[in-house]
């Protein structure tokens, strides 16, 4: 439903985004819709705060999670049956 409606796409990525940043949505479901969804926008934007964390090592593992979810040899899709 989301995928099929691109008028709705751009408010989507920007409100995951934001509640990421917030801690008001972790990284495990967000890795999940895209590895479903595979939106470059919300991978260039973990990829960019990522490179631009000034403590990447101590607090970018949430990130390459998400990051991580684009690619389809994905290791956390097992725990999922409908993908």
């Amino acid at each position: 439903m989301i995928n099929g409606n691109s008028d709705i796409k751009d408010d989507v990525e920007a409100l995951i985004i934001s509640m990421f940043e917030d801690k008001e949505l972790s990284s495990e479901p967000i890795a999940y819709l895209m590895y479903c969804l595979r939106w470059p926008g919300v991978k260039k934007w973990m990829e960019d705060s990522l490179r631009n964390s000034p403590n990447a090592i101590a607090t970018g593992a949430p990130m390459e999670k998400v990051i991580d979810a684009h690619d389809d040899d994905w290791e956390n899709k097992e725990l999922y049956k409908s993908i």
